[in-house]
């Protein structure tokens, strides 16, 4: 299973080893990288790891490319939703993946 790209909040913080109250404020005054999506933040796992690899503390506000996160994030949805879709239909179909593919070549 490939390495996930975010953490939870309660993960980063446990990353950097700060409280979650902390994680929290630096994300409101955008020192950590973070998107919130449904009400739900989550933080780039790579920069969180990188901070804490490398002892480097947020001393000011981080500019951070958005886009290009959230589409890292959509990626990363899209990935899981195909496993799983791939996995129900070899489920109901009995079939292995060889066959699914073959398949999909035919038509």
């Amino acid at each position: 299973m490939a390495e996930r790209l975010t953490l939870t909040a309660s993960e980063a913080a446990k990353v950097l080893g700060i409280s979650r109250p902390t994680i929290y404020q630096w994300a409101r005054e955008k020192k950590v990288p973070c998107v919130e999506i449904d009400g739900r933040r989550l933080f780039p796992a790579k920069a969180i790891r990188h901070m804490a690899d490398y002892g480097v503390l947020p001393t000011s506000s981080l500019q951070i490319d958005i886009k290009e996160l959230a589409r890292e994030l959509l990626i990363e949805l899209l990935r899981a939703e195909q496993a799983s879709l791939t996995e129900r239909i070899r489920a109901l179909s009995g079939e292995s993946e060889i066959e699914l593919r073959g398949r999909r070549m035919t038509g």
